[in-house]
């Protein structure tokens, strides 16, 4: 016969084994987020308690330290670290009510908690953490090490990576539907607009000399060289006039010398064709 005790002992041992599994499934995307004790990160009426006070805020500057993301001194220890790390992941873990609540967008929520991440895998360095400005791939102060900037980088880039592709395999369609239509709305909508209107602008640009501008140049060079043949057709037709006019009075003097030097009367004026 099982005494009472023993079974109290046996359904909390397998409760608190399926509240284990509940945990490590939400958190699949980080080994130390099943470690977590309970699931009051979890519980939305333990949300509601502290939804005017946030305990743990993310910080609002653009690049914040890592110390500055787990509130935390400089000084601080391992032990410090990690606990305050276990509060960091029950405020914001995407899918946990404190973040929901203080925090509804959700791809903001994924990069707060990936900045969490590689904050804690930068603190628990001890190279990183040997110079208050070395922060691994920050590369700032003299203790900056461009091989663990680059480890950093590409560590970063696989968490990521495989955090997203475990988020997405939890979530249902409609969550996956308003995720795609939210990314929709900040990276394709108004930047893809812009650009479109921008290339459209300079296709317009370009081709407007072609056919427009280039047609005017064409018949004003016509009506150019129109207007220059007329000019030059009216000052040949002037010019000789006047040479004509010159030849008629040369002979007329020429012959009015020769009738003097004759002694004779003179002649009538005889019309000269140029």
């Amino acid at each position: 016969m099982i005494h009472p005790s023993s079974l109290s002992i046996l359904f909390s041992t397998r409760t608190g084994c399926c509240i284990f599994l509940r945990t490590s499934h939400v958190s699949t995307s980080r080994r130390h987020a099943t470690t977590l004790s309970g699931t009051d990160y979890l519980d939305p009426a333990a949300a509601t308690k502290d939804t005017k006070h946030h305990q743990y805020p993310f910080p609002k500057s653009s690049k914040p330290t890592p110390y500055e993301i787990f509130h935390l001194p400089i000084s601080a220890s391992r032990t410090d670290i990690k606990s305050r790390y276990y509060d960091l992941v029950r405020y914001h873990h995407p899918d946990s009510p404190h973040a929901r609540i203080h925090t509804p967008c959700p791809n903001e929520r994924n990069t707060r908690f990936q900045s969490i991440l590689s904050a804690y895998d930068t603190l628990q360095n001890p190279a990183a953490r040997a110079n208050s400005k070395a922060w691994g791939y920050y590369g700032s102060g003299s203790g900056f090490d461009p091989y663990v900037a680059e480890i950093n980088r590409r560590r970063q880039t696989s968490q990521n990576a495989e955090y997203m592709r475990s988020r997405r395999q939890a979530m249902n369609d409609d969550e996956r539907h308003c995720e795609e239509e939210e990314w929709q709305k900040s990276e394709g909508g108004t930047r893809e607009r812009v650009m479109v209107g921008l290339g459209v602008f300079a296709l317009l640009g370009g081709l407007y000399p072609s056919f427009f501008l280039y047609p005017f140049h064409l018949d004003r060079a016509h009506e150019d060289a129109v207007s220059n043949l007329t000019r030059a057709r009216n000052d040949a037709q002037e010019i000789g006039h006047v040479r004509r006019e010159e030849v008629r009075k040369r002979v007329r003097e020429i012959k009015a010398a020769a009738t003097v030097a004759k002694g004779g009367s003179e002649p009538e004026e005889e019309s000269v064709e140029g």
